[in-house]
């Protein structure tokens, strides 16, 4: 279920920077969208969660994110359990 949530505001970011033809973002969430493939276990998805999230924060310091954009990433960040980076 985990896995599924995450894969679902990945696909949306993947398509919303690849509809602005933000190359760094389709690269990010792209690479994002296989490494949730092969997770198979809650923590491996929270681990895969962790680094997603960490890249988006430097996308943010260094880019622009859209109102429908930053909705996906707060919900990402709502989902990331405290003890996983």
């Amino acid at each position: 279920m985990l896995k599924q949530e995450v894969r679902q505001h990945v696909l949306a970011l993947r398509s919303l920077a690849d509809a602005r033809s933000t190359e760094q973002g389709v690269i990010v969430f792209n690479g994002t969208l296989e490494l949730l493939a092969s997770a198979c276990t809650d923590a491996e998805v929270m681990t895969v969660l962790s680094r997603l999230n960490s890249a988006m924060a430097g996308i943010e310091a260094h880019g622009f994110l859209t109102n429908e954009e930053s909705r996906h990433v707060r919900a990402l960040r709502s989902l990331q359990r405290p003890g996983y980076s």
